[in-house]
């Protein structure tokens, strides 16, 4: 499996990482006070599939950042349901 994470700052992109990895998880963080930092993982199977350098492919990464409360992330409808939380999605 690899990866590639996407951070930016202010909206300002500020670094790219690309790794190789056991599992992988397509989401979005926001991290830091103040700051607004915010990193983004695309995740592939193929080789040389996180080789994409197009900003267009940047911009389709990091917009996951404004849609992660319309669809659970990994296994978080069976978490939810397990322990009883409801949600609308």
């Amino acid at each position: 499996m690899f990866f590639t994470t996407i951070i930016t700052i202010q909206k300002s992109f500020t670094s790219i990482n690309r790794q190789c990895a056991e599992e992988c998880s397509r989401n979005c963080e926001s991290t830091g006070y103040g700051q607004d930092q915010v990193s983004c993982t695309d995740c592939c199977e193929e080789n040389n599939c996180n080789s994409n350098f197009t900003l267009e492919y940047y911009y389709s990464v990091m917009g996951r950042q404004f849609t992660s409360w319309t669809r659970p992330v990994k296994n978080e409808a069976k978490f939810n349901e397990k322990n009883g939380l409801k949600f609308l999605y």
